[in-house]
């Protein structure tokens, strides 16, 4: 009985919980909407999810439509959240390039909003799919996924180094490996700091 009893709880706080996402999806309250879906999801290590709750509850069914609701919500939010993320490094014209560094001054009220995006995005996350989404670099070789904000960040950094180096270009030298090298150290530097500033904390 006492069986019967959890797993409907557990029934009725996913729909709950589904009702109170869409309704706060609507009303883009971004904060309650990440809150609700940790109370769903939870971070990976932990237990105090609706998934975290029904680890040791024996019941396949409940599972995967609790895991189909929260894989739901996290396609949804994790496109809404990028969006946005990506919608303000185009508007402070981020990344520097070889600009003159005075002239990438962002606005303080962007930097909080990025820092506050890249908090919810690295919090967005599937407990037990990171297995899956593992990266192949070569036979032997398997590394994590970027996570969503590094992603971004990167994005335009790889779309100038495969035109540059992947493609038909003078700069594409396999004999020349000092090109590449020393543009990604530029980039590096010339970026670095600003990256550690905004998003070692949410990062953590």
């Amino acid at each position: 009985l006492e069986h019967f009893i959890e797993y409907f709880r557990i029934l009725q706080d996913i729909q709950d919980i589904n009702s109170e996402l869409s309704r706060s999806f609507t009303s883009k309250d971004d904060q309650k909407v990440v809150n609700l879906f940790l109370s769903l999801s939870g971070s990976p290590d932990s237990l105090d999810s609706v998934i975290g709750r029904l680890q040791d509850v024996d019941a396949s069914h409940l599972k995967l439509f609790a895991r189909r609701v929260a894989f739901h919500w996290y396609e949804v939010i994790k496109e809404k959240l990028s969006n946005d993320f990506d919608a303000i490094l185009k508007n402070i014209r981020w990344p520097s390039l070889g600009q003159v560094i005075e002239n990438f001054n962002p606005s303080k009220e962007a930097l909080n909003k990025l820092s506050v995006l890249a908090e919810y995005l690295f919090q967005v996350q599937l407990p037990g799919y990171d297995r899956f989404m593992y990266v192949k670099l070569a036979p032997s070789i398997l590394c994590p996924p970027l996570a969503t904000p590094i992603e971004l960040l990167t994005k335009p950094f790889r779309i100038r180094f495969d035109y540059h180096f992947m493609k038909n270009r003078p700069t594409n030298r396999p004999d020349k490996p000092e090109y590449f090298f020393t543009q990604v150290l530029n980039w590096c530097k010339d970026n670095h700091h600003f990256v550690s500033e905004i998003f070692q904390t949410s990062a953590t």
